[in-house]
């Protein structure tokens, strides 16, 4: 089932004319990735290159017909914006996933980078605690371009900006003291690699 949906969205990336995109992932079966948010690109990125990839998503998409269907079967995690019984209920599926060896996927700022808006926003500490709990492997990855591509808050997309999907050193999160010190890493990764301009 939802072998059969991931498939389907990598050939339908695979041929869209519009894009332009280079990946360079190395990710350890069972990690938890983490990555910044500038495009609901993103997430059609990684579903189209990490097998069994799982995310929060929005509780809203899971009341659309059809994709609905392909959420559930995919094995999405659904998380209600606002609601804290929800928030909890999701981080245990999450903590739930890496003891099963899932492939975890967290956009630690919860919602997509404001165009113009230079740098990560406010990281959410919950899935760093987790990580650490669960002695998880924590996977950093940047994501350059796709807000240039299908920027938030805009309906059309731009023709063949360059986008880069680039997993970075992963981290052992039990030698982390603490939830804040890991994600300070994380963070310290991703936004060394955006402002490095190597793949630019």
């Amino acid at each position: 089932g939802g072998v059969v949906f991931q498939k389907g969205i990598y050939f339908l990336m695979l041929i869209q004319p519009w894009l332009s995109i280079r990946f360079d992932l190395n990710i350890p079966k069972g990690a938890m990735t983490i990555s910044n948010h500038q495009s609901h690109l993103d997430s059609f990125l990684f579903l189209s290159r990490i097998a069994g990839i799982r995310f929060l998503c929005k509780i809203s998409l899971f009341y659309i017909p059809l994709l609905n269907l392909c959420m559930l079967m995919m094995r999405q995690i659904p998380v209600r914006r606002g609601n804290q019984t929800s928030y909890w209920k999701a981080m245990e599926q999450i903590r739930k996933g890496l003891r099963e060896g899932d492939a975890i996927h967290v956009y630690p700022e919860m919602t997509r980078q404001t165009p113009g808006v230079p740098g990560l926003q406010k990281f959410h500490l919950a899935p760093f605690h987790i990580a650490i709990q669960e002695r998880a492997i924590v996977v950093p990855i940047a994501i350059s371009g796709s807000g240039r591509t299908w920027p938030k808050g805009k309906m059309g997309i731009s023709f063949r900006q360059p986008v880069v999907v680039k997993s970075l050193p992963p981290l052992e999160a039990s030698e982390f003291k603490s939830a804040d010190a890991l994600a300070l890493e994380v963070r310290r990764s991703i936004e060394e690699f955006l402002k490095s301009g190597v793949y630019a």
